[in-house]
């Protein structure tokens, strides 16, 4: 599937799921042309990964843009996985430092490799399914 395409259909999931948990949602694109989710006020950019057969996500095409956070989405044939993550917390772990297409020194794009077994340390306090996503929307 198209990266376009790919975060369209993320975002309705998101879109449906966070409307029928309570939360008011709505799409909003920003004067630099990338579509967010707007989450109870907060800008989201979401990531759509489906299970590789390796095991592992792979969230694409994440950007040093303007948003509060970054709903990564894991669909797996059993199981959905989801990370809220915060914008700084990729700054710091993410963009600039795991390049998609020149490596470390890419600085346009990043990704993200996430085996859900075994998530990278700091990933475990943003989550791991969508009820722990909606407990940090609802904390703020």
């Amino acid at each position: 599937m198209p990266p376009v395409k790919r975060g369209a259909v993320g975002r309705r999931l998101v879109e449906r799921w966070a409307r029928q948990s309570g939360f008011e949602a709505t799409v909003w694109t920003s004067e630099d042309r990338q579509i967010y989710l707007l989450i109870n006020g907060f800008r989201v950019q979401v990531k759509l990964s489906t299970l590789w057969q390796s095991g592992f996500y792979r969230f694409q095409q994440i950007r040093d843009r303007e948003y509060d956070f970054c709903l990564l989405l894991g669909l797996s044939p059993t199981t959905v996985h989801a990370w809220l993550v915060p914008k700084d917390a990729l700054d710091v772990h993410v963009i600039g430092h795991l390049g998609q297409h020149t490596g470390s020194q890419a600085k346009e794009t990043a990704w993200l490799t996430v085996y859900p077994s075994d998530p990278p340390q700091w990933l475990t306090w943003f989550g791991d399914d969508l009820d722990n996503v909606a407990q940090m929307l609802t904390d703020g």
